[in-house]
């Protein structure tokens, strides 16, 4: 298996055990809280360049998306943390940050531990 998948995987097993709801629609990338995206992943190239990145709604404002059509999937319902997260302050983003940070040093280290690159 690809080190990508295998990353993909653990991430969501870790999230399975943590209790998140469903974190997956098949055919599609990014994270799903049930039907509704968190976060999206992309990937690609053009020119001889690649391009890659990764989004997290933490904010409540989701009202930019209205506007879009977030990642060329239509009837997309956007979410974030906010409002994933019951009524509990947010995280700053700087918090968030740092969160998805730390996570993804434990899951690379994971890997670097196994001799997987």
């Amino acid at each position: 298996m690809p080190t990508s998948a295998r990353w993909r995987n653990a991430s969501s097993v870790q999230r399975r055990r943590s209790g998140s709801r469903r974190c997956c629609r098949d055919g599609l990338t990014g994270v799903w809280v049930a039907e509704r995206k968190l976060a999206s992943i992309g990937v690609g190239a053009r020119h001889w360049v690649t391009l890659h990145g990764f989004a997290l709604n933490v904010g409540a404002d989701l009202g930019g998306f209205a506007h879009i059509t977030p990642c060329g999937s239509g009837g997309v319902e956007m979410t974030s943390i906010a409002p994933e997260i019951g009524g509990a302050p947010p995280p700053s983003v700087e918090e968030m940050g740092a969160l998805v940070l730390d996570q993804i040093r434990h899951v690379f280290a994971a890997f670097a531990a196994r001799g997987e690159s």
